[in-house]
């Protein structure tokens, strides 16, 4: 099956004829390409969760992730007509499950997931092994693949940086007048704060013309007349540094761009070393200090 990390309906802002130009680093060099949003951004069984049953294996897909891009697709399209109305918390929340999905849902943070909880099992049947000498403790295969597939889906509805972007003021920027386009990525979502510093923001590309963003206050609300291009340059400068693997745009007139930068900024962690630290301490049975 395929899963797209990069969902369809999104890709779909950049077409022309129904095609984008998908810009892909393959063993170190830059290989262009046109695509159907059906035909990039996906990764084979990509949240499959493996030893379990075949008719349940797909759940993160079929049960979650389809789902959720379902709502955000419909809210994306209010986005681009331009709609005023006041969102309802169910819209609200699509969009914002949406931009913290963009986060996680990429290849690199799935098998980060798995190769943690495979260590962190690890650590379980050696202490386990260590309390009960003689007894032969063996895997469940099963273990890993369950545990990143439910820690996916709960970093996602996180009830903590969910509701901090729900609350945020949120507005989409036109830059049509822009010299150039927007571009996205496979990690599109532009934050150069965490959540609690007070200029914290977040932006999202969402077509080669609109620009989404959130921030604590309005200073967004409004952009200069004349600033889009600069706007348009800061923001595909960051889209394009994070990605790894795939970046799309409208055609390849920034090329050369794409290929001085892609992939020139550090990986995003996936959770602190004392968040992980503490997960490794609970696989051994060590209990947080008071």
């Amino acid at each position: 099956m395929k899963h797209h990390f990069s969902p369809q309906f999104y890709l779909s802002g950049w077409t022309t004829n129904g095609q984008l130009c998908c810009m892909r680093k393959i063993y170190g060099r830059i290989v262009v390409d046109t695509k159907t949003p059906a035909g990039t951004g996906y990764v084979h069984d990509g949240y499959k969760t493996d030893h379990i049953p075949e008719a349940d294996a797909h759940r993160v897909e079929t049960a979650f992730m389809s789902p959720l891009d379902n709502g955000a697709a419909r809210e994306l399209q209010r986005m681009l007509a331009s709609d005023p109305r006041i969102r309802s918390s169910e819209e609200r929340s699509a969009w914002t499950r949406f931009v913290i999905s963009l986060l996680f849902r990429h290849p690199a943070a799935v098998e980060t997931l798995k190769a943690h909880f495979g260590e962190m099992h690890g650590l379980a049947v050696e202490g386990a092994q260590a309390e009960n000498p003689g007894t032969v403790i063996t895997l469940d295969p099963a273990y890993t693949s369950i545990a990143a597939s439910n820690m996916l889906t709960d970093i996602i509805d996180n009830t903590r940086v969910g509701p901090t972007i729900f609350d945020m003021k949120w507005v989409v920027v036109d830059v049509t007048a822009s010299k150039i386009p927007l571009m996205t990525s496979d990690r599109p979502v532009v934050m150069p704060l965490g959540l609690a510093d007070p200029d914290c923001h977040i932006a999202l590309p969402i077509s080669p013309a609109k620009l989404f963003i959130a921030a604590h206050t309005d200073r967004f609300k409004q952009l200069k007349p004349g600033r889009e291009t600069v706007v348009v340059k800061a923001i595909n400068k960051a889209v394009v540094v994070q990605a790894r693997e795939f970046v799309w745009g409208v055609d390849d007139s920034q090329l050369a761009f794409v290929e001085k930068h892609m992939g020139t900024a550090g990986e995003r962690p996936l959770m602190d070393a004392q968040g992980k630290q503490a997960a490794m301490d609970a696989a051994r049975g060590i209990k947080p200090a008071a």
